[in-house]
């Protein structure tokens, strides 16, 4: 049995083990030197870490992940998802940060971080973003920062879309303080459609990070098509038609995938699955009725097709066909 087997087996065994022992093993995996075995363990221990919420070894690798850590997620093979950072690809994104910066800026941020905490990021995450603007623009000139073929690609994107959120990172922990659950509230909505206009006028390209995070923190991403076409946004109106088709893109994809992974869900996750697509579904559907119209419109029937075969599944036990 490999290293990677062996902490992956410990951590099947630990999901079920008291919170004692529990947190034993996370601490002891937090200081082990092969990141391949400790993410692999990290990814079973996840759920239970989710509910427990222990505290992490600080280290500045993970303060950078702070702006976007709520939209990582884990997937077996290289993978890129719209408004998502896919964890597998922050170990080599953190070392060309790394190099990029250098021993003698990493030791002064360390030196911050120690005596300032959480405060020593805004430093960190403005001298990273740059860091992985300059190796995605040397990449996309053959340079080959992020390695060779389709996995390679799949970093890129993340380190990306990771160096634009870094980029923002103060509108990104603005909005989470009004926004701080999973339901966009009146609080949140206002707070956005005020950040967006500032973020414009720092660049065309900069509100749409902005909604891609703010969609991922919501269960009903869907929200967001109303606070954008709400009337009074400070947006010319090309610009904010451009954002809701961004919004309408994310939100169709979103839930299409959320359909389809419904087939392969045991029968205890089933009906939360399909209870939390139906909320995401009715909330995309609002967002779109003041424009039937819309381009994606009718692609949410896709999903709405699927939910309701499901639905069928959970309360008559007929077949999907």
């Amino acid at each position: 049995m490999s290293v990677r087997e062996t902490f992956e087996a410990l951590a099947e065994r630990m999901l079920d083990a008291d919170e004692r022992k529990f947190l034993q093993v996370f601490e002891l995996l937090q200081h082990l030197p092969d990141p391949g075995a400790v993410n692999a363990a990290m990814a079973t221990l996840r759920p239970r870490l989710k509910v427990l919420r222990p505290a992490r070894r600080p280290s500045l690798k993970r303060l950078m992940c702070q702006p976007f850590e709520e939209l990582l997620f884990s997937a077996p093979e290289p993978e890129w998802r719209p408004g998502r950072v896919w964890r597998g690809a922050i170990d080599p994104a953190w070392r060309l940060v790394e190099r990029r910066l250098g021993r003698p800026a990493l030791t002064a941020l360390q030196q911050r971080f120690r005596a300032e905490g959480a405060a020593a990021g805004r430093t960190l995450w403005r001298d990273a973003a740059e860091a992985l603007q300059a190796e995605a623009v040397r990449a996309v000139a053959g340079g080959g920062a992020f390695g060779a073929g389709p996995a390679g690609d799949v970093v890129l994107r993340n380190a990306i879309f990771m160096a634009s959120v870094l980029d923002i990172a103060d509108e990104v922990a603005a909005l989470r303080a009004a926004l701080p659950g999973e339901v966009l509230t009146a609080e949140a909505t206002a707070a956005l459609r005020a950040a967006l206009p500032r973020l414009h006028r720092r660049g065309r390209r900069k509100p749409p990070v902005l909604l891609q995070v703010a969609a991922g923190w919501l269960r009903a991403p869907g929200q967001l098509l109303d606070a954008v076409a709400a009337p009074g946004l400070e947006l010319e109106p090309e610009d904010r038609h451009a954002l809701l088709r961004l919004l309408g893109e994310m939100v169709v994809e979103d839930l299409n995938r959320q359909a389809a992974a419904l087939a392969e869900l045991p029968p205890d996750r089933l009906a939360p699955a399909a209870a939390r697509l139906a909320e995401a579904l009715a909330a995309a559907q609002a967002g779109l009725a003041a424009d039937p119209d819309h381009p994606f419109a009718v692609a949410l029937e896709s999903a709405a097709g699927r939910l309701a075969a499901w639905r069928n599944v959970l309360e008559q036990g007929a077949p999907t066909g």
